[in-house]
C-alpha cells in the first residue's frame, strides 16, 4: 500500500496556479506550497518503502524455495521448522506494513505447531503398541484436533483471524493463503494430517454404527424391528479394542458392554431352562412362558416365535400325560370288572376305543412327528401315503396345527435339544410311559391300514422294504398295558411272518430259475430226471405263490410269478418233446444248442421213430414261444434249448403240412373211377418220388 501512495502521488496533475492570496499576505502557488508541503513525508516513505521491499522480497525467496519438491537443503529445512518460521517471521513483524508472505508464515507457523501435536499423539499410540498396550485418545481429542487442521487450510484459524482483523477483506490475497496452505500441508505435516484424517473417519464410522444400535435399543423407537443382534454389538465392541483404532468412546462403549451382557445373560437363561435336567416339563414351560416379558431391549435369538413353539412342543407333551392317564385310568376301571387273567372285550374294547379317539387322536394328529420313533427309517411314497391315511381315519374338528420337527431344529441354536427332551425314553418312563403308550396306538393305525390296503388292493403299490420300515417303527417295552386291543406282539410276529415268507419266495423262486437256466444250457435231454425234478420243484414254488397271495404282492414289482410261469410253461412243453427222440438225435447238420441253425430247413434224421401228426400238432401249438428274430415269450427270454427243440418242431410241422399238401394234390386222381376213355392226366412215377423224398 505504501508503494502505491508513492506511485499515485508521482503521478497526481499539478493544481491550476491563478493568483491567490491571503487578505493581507502575497499570492501563493497552491501546487508549490502542497509541494513544499508534502516533501518529507513522500521522501521518507520511498525510503522506507525501499527497505521493506527488500527484506520482503529476501523472506518471500526463501520461503518460495521451502516449497520447492525435492529441496532439502539447510535453508529450507530450516524454514520448515518452528525455529526457522519463528526467526523469519520476527523480522517480518518489525516492519509497519502486513505482506502476504508474512501471512503465509503465519500459516506454517500454525500447521508447524499442530504437526508438533499430532505427532506427538502418534508417538504415544506407536510407543504403546510397541509394549504390547493399547493407548487411545478420546474422539473428541482427535475430532477437535482435525477441525483445528481443516480451519488452518481454510485460513479460519483463531490465530488469523486476530492478525486480519482490521484489514479490509481481500477474496484474491485470501485465495492465495488458501493455496499455499494446502500445498504446505505436505510439506510439514504429510504423515499427521493423514493419520488424523484417517482416525477421525474411523471414529465417525463407529459413532454412526453405535448410533444405529442406540435408535433401535430406545424406548420410544418408532421402528417395528427393535431388536439386535448381540454379534452385532460384539463385533462393534471388538473393532473398539483393536489397535489400530486410536479413538475412544468410554461412555459409548460402557453402554454397549451393559447391552451385551444383559442380551447374553437373559439369552443363556432361556438355554438353561431348555437344558436343564431339574426341570419337570411344567417348570420348563411356566419359565418359558415368563422369559418374553423379561426380553432385554435388543435381544433377538431366540426369537420370541421360537419360545413360543419351544412352549407348544412341551405344552403338547404334558397334555400328552394327562390324556394317557385318562386312557390308563379307565383300563383301570375296566380291569375291575373282570378277572385279573382276561381281557377287556366287546363292548368294552369299543368303549375304549371311542376313548382313544376323542382323547388323543387331536394329539397324535398335532405331534405325529414325534411318534415316529426312528429318525433314520426312510419314508417312502407308500409309508408317507399310509401315515397321511391313519392320519385322515382320525381327524377331528378340533385338531391344531402340526408341530414339525424340522421347524423345532430350525427355531434355534437349542431346538434340538427342545426335541430331545420331549423323546427322552427316561424321562417318559416316569411319566408312565404316555409317549410310548400313544406310540403304540399309532403304529397299529398303521398297521391296519397296512393290512386293508394288502388285502382289498388288487395293484398293491407297497413293497418288502416298506414292510420291513413299518416292522422298524413297532415301539417296545412297553408292558403296562395287556389288552388285546393294544398289544402289538401278535400283530409284529404276523408282519415278521409276511416278509420272511415274501423273501423266501423270492430266493427259492431266484435260485430254482437260476438252476434251470444252467440246465437249459446243456442238453437237456441227457439230464431229464434232473429236468423234470427242477419242473417239481417250480410247481411246489409256483403253488406257494397261489397259497401265499399277501406275501406276493410284496413281490409285485420283482414279477417273480411271471418268470415262474413262464419258465414252467417252457419246461413242460419240453420234458413232452423227450418222449420223440427225433429231435434230440445227432445230425450233422444241427448246430450247436441255444443258437438258430445256418439251413432255413433244418434236417432231421431219418428214423423209424416218427411222430404222430397229432402229437406233432400238439406240440406245434403249445410251443412256448413266437418264432423269429427275438425268442421271447411273456416278455422274458428263454434258454437256448427251448429255443433249439422250438424250431425244429415248428420246421417239423412245415414240412408235414408241406407233404400234405402234395399228397391231396395226388389222392383225387388216383381213386379216379375207370371209365372208357383214357384219363388224360397221369401219374408220373417221379411224383411219388417226390412224395418219399417229403
Amino acid at each position: 500500500k505504501t508503494k502505491d501512495i508513492i506511485e499515485r502521488y508521482a503521478s497526481l496533475p499539478q493544481l491550476p496556479a491563478p493568483p491567490f492570496g491571503g487578505l493581507d499576505g502575497p499570492r501563493v502557488n497552491p501546487s508549490a506550497a502542497l509541494a513544499a508541503n508534502t516533501k518529507d513525508s513522500i521522501t521518507i516513505l520511498s525510503s522506507n518503502c525501499y527497505s521493506y521491499n527488500h527484506i520482503i522480497g529476501n523472506a518471500a525467496a526463501r520461503l518460495q524455495s521451502s516449497i520447492v519438491a525435492g529441496n532439502d537443503d539447510a535453508q529450507a529445512l530450516f524454514l520448515r521448522s518452528k525455529d526457522g518460521v519463528s526467526s523469519t517471521l520476527a523480522e517480518l513483524m518489525r516492519l509497519p506494513v502486513l505482506s502476504v508472505v508474512e501471512e503465509k508464515l503465519l500459516i506454517r507457523e500454525e500447521l508447524v505447531e499442530w504437526n508438533e501435536v499430532a505427532h506427538q499423539m502418534m508417538m504415544v499410540v506407536a510407543s504403546a503398541a510397541k509394549n504390547n498396550a493399547i493407548k487411545k485418545f478420546t474422539f473428541s481429542e482427535i475430532e477437535a484436533l482435525h477441525a483445528k487442521l481443516l480451519a488452518i487450510l481454510d485460513v479460519k484459524s483463531d490465530r488469523r483471524a486476530k492478525v486480519c482483523l482490521k484489514l479490509k477483506p481481500n477474496k484474491f490475497i485470501e485465495d492465495q493463503i488458501r493455496a499455499f496452505a494446502v500445498a504446505d500441508e505436505a510439506f510439514i505435516c504429510p504423515v499427521a494430517g493423514a493419520w488424523v484424517r484417517d482416525q477421525c473417519r474411523r471414529g465417525s464410522e463407529w459413532m454412526v454404527k453405535y448410533r444405529s444400535i442406540v435408535a433401535v435399543l430406545k424406548p420410544d423407537a418408532s421402528s417395528q424391528d427393535n431388536s439386535v443382534d448381540v454379534e452385532r454389538i460384539t463385533e462393534l465392541l471388538e473393532e473398539h479394542d483393536v489397535d489400530h483404532l486410536a479413538v475412544s468412546f468410554p461412555v459409548e462403549y460402557d453402554h454397549l458392554e451393559s447391552v451385551r451382557h444383559n442380551i447374553t445373560q437373559w439369552t443363556n437363561a432361556v438355554h438353561q431352562i431348555v437344558l436343564s435336567d431339574t426341570l419337570t416339563l411344567a417348570e420348563r414351560c411356566e419359565q418359558l412362558t415368563s422369559a418374553p416379558s423379561q426380553r432385554p431391549k435388543g435381544a433377538t435369538a431366540p426369537p420370541g416365535d421360537a419360545i413360543e413353539l419351544w412352549i407348544r412342543a412341551f405344552q403338547w407333551r404334558l397334555e400328552l400325560q394327562q390324556g394317557t392317564k385318562i386312557v390308563m385310568d379307565q383300563f383301570a376301571l375296566s380291569k375291575t370288572h373282570h378277572s385279573p387273567n382276561s381281557q377287556v372285550d366287546g363292548a368294552g374294547h369299543q368303549d375304549m376305543l371311542r376313548l382313544i379317539r376323542s382323547v388323543l387322536a387331536p394329539l397324535i394328529i398335532e405331534g405325529q412327528d414325534f411318534l415316529i420313533a426312528d429318525d433314520d427309517v426312510a419314508f417312502g411314497p407308500f409309508l408317507t401315503g399310509l401315515m397321511s391315511e391313519a392320519l385322515c381315519s382320525i381327524h377331528t374338528t378340533n385338531a391344531r396345527s402340526l408341530i414339525r420337527k424340522r421347524e423345532l431344529f430350525a427355531s434355534g441354536l437349542h431346538g434340538k435339544a427342545v426335541s430331545d427332551r420331549i423323546n427322552d425314553t427316561e424321562a417318559d418312563k416316569s411319566l408312565g410311559s404316555c409317549l410310548l403308550l400313544t406310540r403304540r396306538v399309532f403304529w397299529l393305525m398303521l398297521f391296519q391300514c397296512f393290512f386293508v390296503r394288502l388285502e382289498s388292493s388288487i395293484d398293491f403299490v407297497g413293497d418288502v422294504s416298506d414292510a420291513k420300515a413299518l416292522l422298524s417303527l413297532c415301539p417296545r417295552g412297553l408292558d403296562v398295558l395287556t389288552s388285546s386291543f393294544m398289544e402289538t406282539k401278535t400283530k409284529e410276529m404276523r408282519l415278521r411272518k409276511l416278509i420272511y415268507d415274501a423273501e423266501t419266495l423270492q430266493h427259492a423262486s431266484s435260485a430254482a430259475l437260476d438252476q434251470c437256466a444252467i440246465l437249459l444250457e446243456t442238453n437237456c435231454y441227457s439230464h431229464k430226471e434232473e429236468l423234470r425234478t427242477s419242473l417239481l420243484r417250480l410247481s411246489d414254488i409256483q403253488s406257494n405263490f397261489n397259497s401265499m397271495e399277501l406275501a406276493v404282492k410284496l413281490l409285485g414289482k420283482i414279477d417273480t410269478r411271471k418268470k415262474l410261469n413262464g419258465m414252467i410253461k417252457g419246461l413242460t412243453w419240453l420234458v413232452n418233446t423227450f418222449a420223440y427222440g427225433i429231435f434230440f438225435n445227432p445230425c450233422e447238420n444241427q448246430n450247436a444248442i441255444g443258437q438258430i441253425p445256418k439251413s432255413s430247413h433244418p434236417v432231421v434224421a431219418l428214423s423209424h421213430d416218427r411222430v404222430p401228426f397229432n402229437n406233432l400238432r400238439d406240440l406245434h401249438d403249445t410251443i412256448p414261444l413266437t418264432i423269429g428274430s427275438q425268442w421271447k415269450v411273456n416278455g422274458d427270454c428263454l434258454e437256448g434249448e427251448i429255443v433249439r427243440i422250438s424250431i425244429m418242431v415248428k420246421d417239423l410241422w412245415d414240412r408235414a403240412n408241406l407233404w400234405l399238401t402234395k399228397a391231396a394234390s395226388m389222392i383225387p386222381a388216383l381213386n379216379y373211377e375207370k371209365s372208357d376213355h383214357i384219363q388224360s392226366d397221369t401219374i408220373h412215377v417221379v411224383k411219388l418220388d417226390d412224395l418219399n423224398i417229403l
